[in-house]
């Protein structure tokens, strides 16, 4: 898989009398390639940010950043990135300037999608499907086991407890 540059946008983390608020976060919010429209001069204008040989970590230059490559970097008749997306980055940056933000230029692998989640069944009181029998045989206190209807082991009486 070849490698790819990233517009990467995150911020530090911030903890205050060992209670954390932020774990630090990262986004890669714009894959730069050649398919980009006006790419030549988006590398330019990064370039002229100096991003190439470090991340831009001032936040007012930050937000300056994103606002000036939404304004000018429209891809024809439609902007970079879409209204809620860019929403998002401007939240992000609101929210997360107590914790010091920065934008840098990372190189790195097209992110894969994450594997549908396994679902686990929740343990509890096992009982068996409608219709079918429980194994024949003495419980543990004597009694005989009978057949029962599957039924919740849980009801909702109102009014009690």
């Amino acid at each position: 898989m070849p490698e790819e540059l990233y517009l990467v946008l995150g911020c530090y983390g911030r903890t205050q009398d060992r209670f954390v608020s932020c774990s630090a976060a990262e986004n890669r919010i714009l894959r730069l390639g050649e398919d980009l429209y006006q790419y030549q001069d988006l590398c330019a204008f990064l370039e002229g940010l100096r991003l190439y040989d470090r991340p831009l970590l001032d936040f007012n230059g930050v937000r300056n950043a994103l606002f000036r490559i939404q304004d000018t970097f429209d891809q024809g008749p439609r902007r970079l990135w879409d209204e809620p997306k860019f929403h998002l980055l401007e939240r992000f940056t609101l929210t997360h300037k107590p914790c010091g933000i920065y934008l840098k230029l990372q190189v790195g692998q097209e992110q894969e999608l994450l594997p549908e989640e396994e679902r686990i069944p929740i343990q509890g009181t096992p009982t068996p499907p409608t219709g079918s029998l429980v194994p024949p045989g003495p419980t543990p206190s004597g009694t005989p086991l009978t057949p029962r209807p599957s039924s919740s082991p849980l009801r909702l009486v109102r009014g009690r407890r």
